[in-house]
């Protein structure tokens, strides 16, 4: 491919490569192309200092073959971002760019610099040009290249470290199945601030995330970072290996903000990117007027995407973040306990909300995005940096799309509630009644529907024993892990305790009752119409049981999610049992049942209704 690349001698004048169509690379010492357009290298002749002039000037050819040393202070422009290059301390700063204003968003450190740092222009595979780094006493060459969607990618040699130094209010560890898990400084650990959780389901952890101004996250792939003041959102997207993740904070800060994120990158690419837009996220105190009322709040969405609330949902002590929809809708199921509206939607451009009485709401609401619902468009979503970043099926591998469709028991997606009313209808002679055909059929679902609950209850028994054994392997020469894991072996105790809870009736005996429900559909409707109704009475019984006791079980398995990410928190040791736990309950919570919460919500018209 072809790539232009112009020059201006005058030393007072920027020095810039173009990526874009007109100049062949036929003198690079490697082969490259510049596929991409749209990026610039310039070479600057003072330190960048935010001001927009120097960009887009106009330049001339520049002769000679690559890898090419480079004099001066480096700067790779994109219409949405620049990084600019320091040679003095080896450091890498990113600007975001929007509507002509620069942003200074974060600071990025690649190795503790012992001199100066030379770069040089290589030909790159993926973006044509980028550049390398050497930074005199440390050992160690990077490489950095910046892609037309403003996407900085850093190659490190293994054993090296990327560290961005950027205030952030929050962080979080996406999860499109089970939760986002959050970071936020200023989370204590005071017991009081662990409720008792009605149901029975134990005390919600509230623990210090932050142990000695730090935390370490789980490396599933992707961190968020929400800037203080709303208007951006950093990104950092890896492909999973053995990458060790960290968040800081300024403890001498009253506001304990997060002031940095460091990777180790084992070798392997590290992706950044800044996204800039007011009213990128947003963070709303919940309030009593939200009670039992259709209320709009003060935040508007700046765009079209699949904007997100999170909150704690204190009827059940866990945190889970609700897709906003596009009308009102009620919630039936049971994935919000006593719940019947839906909390969150969008009323044209008004952004609404409701809470039920019986659980007021506490503390905030987090109002972000990760996907929007189309391709391109602008601001970038995270989910897009990763796709962009790592490819598609890697990204889809990482982020399991797949995982988060709801699990159909049954091709018509009735509840054994819809199925059992319908069963009665037929012998109350209603007008609307299906044939006898079909209700043979639905009586037939209801056995097949209960033993696929309660397949799915004994799947998350198997889950929390397999856990509880390869815990105590894991951890027997890890005292100091082993001596914190006591939240996370409660929690898989009670899920042992849940799914104990199933209904003594046997599955033989289910199907004894709909066989007889198919014999009785035969003979004289009104007078079998009493009967019909004891047997499915009985049948809604034992299912809204086990409904109930899947959905806690996939409750407190999200809680666990949780509890294993503030357990590792603490130091590499835990994080690395952290993580395996976390991938372990997004194994089991992949797909879930229509009782269970579920980011995906699919609003019903009636319980059990398709």
């Amino acid at each position: 491919m072809h790539v232009r690349i112009r020059h201006i001698l005058a030393a007072v004048a920027p020095l810039v490569i173009l990526l874009g169509g007109g100049w062949c690379l036929a003198e690079a010492a490697a082969p490259a192309e510049a596929s991409r357009q749209g990026v610039a290298v310039r070479i600057l002749p003072a330190p960048f200092s935010g001001n927009a002039a120097p960009l887009g000037a106009p330049a001339e050819p520049l002769p000679g073959e690559l890898p090419r040393p480079l004099s001066g202070y480096p700067l790779l422009e994109a219409e949405t971002a620049c990084v600019a290059l320091s040679p003095d301390r080896g450091n890498v700063t990113f600007w975001t760019r929007r509507e002509g204003q620069l942003t200074r968003r974060g600071e990025i450190t690649l190795s503790q610099p012992a001199g100066p740092a030379s770069f040089q222009l290589v030909a790159d595979p993926r973006q044509g040009v980028a550049v390398e780094i050497a930074v005199q006493g440390g050992g160690q060459k990077h490489t950095i290249a910046l892609s037309p969607d403003g996407i900085l990618e850093i190659r490190q040699p293994p054993g090296a470290t990327v560290t961005v130094r950027s205030p952030l209010r929050y962080a979080l560890a996406p999860s499109l199945v089970g939760t986002d898990l959050l970071y936020d400084p200023s989370r204590g650990m005071d017991l009081q601030d662990r409720p008792q959780v009605s149901g029975g389901m134990g005390l919600q952890a509230r623990p210090q995330v932050f142990v000695g101004g730090q935390a370490y996250v789980p490396s599933l792939g992707m961190v968020v970072g929400l800037g203080e003041g709303g208007d951006g959102m950093l990104v950092g997207v890896w492909p999973r290996g053995n990458q060790l993740v960290r968040l800081a904070v300024d403890e001498q800060e009253q506001s304990r903000r997060i002031e940095s994120l460091a990777i180790d990158t084992d070798g392997k690419s590290f992706y950044l990117a800044f996204l800039d837009q007011p009213g990128i996220w947003h963070e709303e105190p919940l309030r009593d007027e939200y009670l039992e009322t259709h209320t709009a709040i003060g935040w508007q969405r700046p765009f079209d995407a699949r904007w997100i609330g999170r909150f704690c949902i204190d009827s059940d002590g866990y945190d889970f973040p609700f897709y906003f929809l596009s009308e009102k809708q009620k919630l039936w199921g049971r994935c919000i306990r006593g719940w019947f509206e839906y909390p969150v939607w969008f009323d044209g451009d008004r952004t609404m909300v409701h809470f039920e009485k019986k659980f007021p709401p506490k503390g905030m609401m987090l109002i972000y995005f990760l996907d929007t619902y189309g391709q391109g468009g602008s601001p970038l979503s995270p989910v897009a940096v990763m796709q962009k970043s790592l490819g598609e099926p890697e990204a889809d591998r990482l982020l399991d799309f797949d995982g988060t469709k709801e699990q159909v028991l049954l091709e018509h997606r009735n509840a054994v509630c819809a199925m059992t009313a319908k069963i009665e209808a037929y012998f109350a002679k209603e007008a609307s009644a299906p044939a006898r055909e079909e209700i043979k059929q639905y009586a037939d679902d209801v056995s097949t529907f209960i033993r696929l609950i309660r397949e799915r209850v004994f799947e998350f028994d198997r889950f929390a024993a397999e856990m509880e054994k390869w815990l105590k392997a894991e951890t027997a020469g890890r005292p100091a892990v082993a001596a914190d894991l006591e939240p996370c072996e409660e929690i898989l105790a009670e899920i042992r305790e849940v799914a104990a809870e199933l209904p003594k009736t046997s599955l033989g005996e289910v199907r004894d009752w709909t066989e007889e429900l198919k014999t009785l559909s035969g003979g004289d409707k009104e007078k079998n119409l009493a009967l019909a109704k004891k047997l499915t009475q009985k049948c809604r019984s034992v299912a809204g049981t086990q409904d109930d006791l899947a959905r806690n079980l996939s409750v407190a398995t999200i809680r666990l999610m949780e509890e294993a990410a503030w357990m590792g928190a603490r130091s590499p040791d835990h994080v690395r049992v952290a993580q395996r736990m976390i991938d372990d309950c997004r194994g089991i919570l992949r797909k879930p049942t229509w009782w269970e919460p579920c980011r995906k919500y699919l609003p019903k018209s009636d319980p059990g209704a398709p």
